[in-house]
């Protein structure tokens, strides 16, 4: 079904959350956006996204709807302000975008070895998405831009209006990348990465944190870029796509 018909599925299922079948995670994160500055519409096209989200993981595990998880699903939302961003429009984006690639650098060809782990995270991550949304190529470059600024804003404690250039589809469909790739935001990453690496200091190592994530996403961006202009508008999903198969053979 396209992705238009399901919102508007999902939107009566919000909006009956909020009344004739309340749910108290929806109504409790539904008042913090309005206290945050969002309109009544506005609040609930963005649960729509998670939403979409929990129900493929319900159906996918065979399970019913779990109101527990979906408050843990949607409880970054409460966070959301959009009092004092920082707008930016088209050509104030990609300024940024090079501000950051030239603050932490990029990867150099032949030293790709260090970083061919989490490169296929984030493009595993991208393939998934693209699946679960219909998303074409043009919509996945939105979304890495999107990734890189949104997280950058988390670094320098400032954050970025994105709505004159990226849909707010797209930016809601981008932020769960970045909770589940930021260990300073996630609590349950925190503490699998410091199990993982017993001898960091998160305050120390922040800066090379982010290095490693903006290194990355600024490789998978080439990536998109290259890939669409050398095979078309939706050349990087079709390499996407490939890639994936065979990773998995």
């Amino acid at each position: 079904m396209e992705w238009n018909n399901l919102k508007d599925q999902y939107r009566e299922i919000i909006q009956n959350q909020l009344t004739t079948d309340p749910v108290k995670g929806t109504i409790e994160v539904y008042q913090q956006l309005l206290e945050n500055g969002y309109e009544e519409q506005q609040a609930i096209d963005k649960l729509i996204p998670y939403l979409h989200d929990q129900v493929l993981d319900t159906l996918g595990n065979n399970q019913t709807f779990n109101k527990d998880g979906w408050y843990t699903v949607i409880e970054p939302l409460k966070k959301d302000d959009i009092r004092d961003l920082e707008y930016l429009d088209k050509r104030q984006l990609e300024r940024l975008l090079k501000r950051i690639r030239k603050e932490f650098g990029y990867i150099k060809q032949g030293d790709e070895d260090s970083y061919l782990e989490g490169l296929y995270a984030f493009e595993n991550n991208l393939s998934v998405l693209s699946n679960r949304y219909g998303l074409n190529s043009r919509q996945l470059e939105k979304i890495v831009k999107a990734w890189i600024v949104i997280m950058y804003g988390y670094y320098r404690d400032s954050h970025y209006d994105l709505s004159s250039t990226i849909d707010d589809d797209l930016i809601e469909m981008t932020k769960p990348l970045i909770y589940n790739s930021n260990p300073y935001i996630n609590d349950d990453l925190k503490e699998q990465f410091l199990k993982d690496h017993p001898d960091a200091d998160l305050l120390k190592d922040k800066e090379s944190i982010y290095t490693m994530n903006f290194r990355l996403l600024g490789r998978v961006l080439d990536s998109i870029q290259f890939w669409n202009k050398e095979y078309g508008s939706n050349g990087y999903l079709t390499y996407l796509n490939k890639f994936m198969n065979e990773g998995e053979e």
